[in-house]
């Protein structure tokens, strides 16, 4: 029992995260095109650390 309830934790608060990061990026996106490829290089290396 515990073991799920960390797990749906875990997924909630991934979840959060992904959202809050993608909700960044798009405020990111929207202000400048120039950097567009820097963000994604970044947000590639911090899901690939996450893994």
């Amino acid at each position: 029992m515990d073991n799920f309830l960390l797990n749906v934790l875990a997924g909630v608060i991934a979840s959060l995260i992904f959202y809050i990061i993608s909700k960044l990026f798009r405020q990111v996106k929207n202000r400048s095109f120039a950097r567009k490829s820097g963000w994604e290089f970044d947000l590639k290396i911090k899901f690939k650390k996450f893994k």
